[in-house]
């Protein structure tokens, strides 16, 4: 038996349907609406998801000799 496939992400979930969203105006067959598109877009701003979780700055100086 294979073990169960790991949910997606609500990241990758919004990310699936901006993807989805943006290839369907570029043709005929629109489902949703561009509104719907700009809520994914502010729904993926305002969880950070786009943004890095974690940032290591380290300083290193040059011995000069």
């Amino acid at each position: 038996m294979e073990p169960p496939k790991p949910r997606p992400t609500n990241a990758e979930l919004i990310e699936r349907a901006i993807e989805r969203m943006g290839a369907r105006l570029e043709t005929d067959d629109l489902k949703g609406s561009v509104g719907d598109l700009i809520r994914l877009l502010q729904l993926q701003k305002d969880l950070g998801f786009d943004q890095p979780t974690q940032v290591i700055v380290q300083w290193v100086d040059k011995i000069v000799e």
